[in-house]
Order: structure tokens, then C-alpha cells, then sequence
């Protein structure tokens, strides 16, 4: 499990890394590329240092460029996701029939959220 501080923590990575989407030339050293203020600029390379494959260096080179744009897009996410389970926890904390009244389904649901939420929250 990801706590709400380790997330706050990768959102301030993104946040302060260059840019992007970034790219990956190929060559020896496959330099990682960004659009800087409008330069197209090289920020970084992936280097083959002799143990991995070309090929495996290159996948590796392909997965840093994504991840600029992946990570973020899975914090939004993950965001969202939660947020929606709140509303979920707060809406049928607040409506008493299905947890009060014993909805089954209804209660399993709630009662994993609420549980998976209080969870979350101690992993601060």
C-alpha cells in the first residue's frame, strides 16, 4: 500500500522533474531529451555500461522517458479513486438504511472502503 505521504512524496518528484514528455534517441548513450522553454535539450542519458544487453538498456531508457508522463497520470488516478471512495463512505455513512438496515452487499462494500481508507490513513 502506497500511504498519502509516500504519494505526496512521488507528487513532489513529478512536480520538480523536468517537463515533459521526454525521449529517447537512439545510439551508445541514448540521450533522454525534453522540451526546455521551447529548446529541445538534453537532460540526461541512458548508458550501457557493459552487464545488460543493448536491447535491455534501450527498454530500460523507454521506461524512464514514460514514466515523466505515466507516474503522474497514475497519481490522478489513484486521486481520484480515493476521493471517490470517501464520497462512497461518506454518502452511505450519512443515509443509515443500507448500513444500519442490513444491506448486505451494500455493508460489505461499505465496511471494506471505510476500512481500506482507515488503513491508508495510519500508513502516514
Amino acid at each position: 500500500m502506497i500511504s498519502n505521504t509516500e504519494r505526496a512524496a512521488m507528487r513532489k518528484r513529478c512536480e520538480r522533474a523536468t517537463k515533459g514528455p521526454w525521449t529517447l534517441d537512439g545510439g551508445r548513450y541514448l540521450p533522454l531529451n525534453a522540451d526546455v522553454d521551447g529548446v529541445p535539450t538534453q537532460i540526461g542519458r541512458v548508458e550501457n555500461v557493459g552487464r545488460l544487453s543493448d536491447e535491455q538498456v534501450e527498454w530500460n531508457g523507454d521506461f524512464i522517458a514514460a514514466s515523466r508522463l505515466d507516474l503522474p497520470a497514475a497519481l490522478d488516478m489513484i486521486d481520484e479513486l480515493i476521493g471517490m471512495l470517501n464520497r462512497m463512505v461518506e454518502t452511505h455513512g450519512a443515509h443509515g438504511s443500507c448500513k444500519n438496515n442490513g444491506c448486505r452487499d451494500c455493508r460489505a462494500a461499505y465496511d471494506r472502503t471505510r476500512d481500506y481508507l482507515a488503513k491508508l490513513e495510519q500508513t502516514q
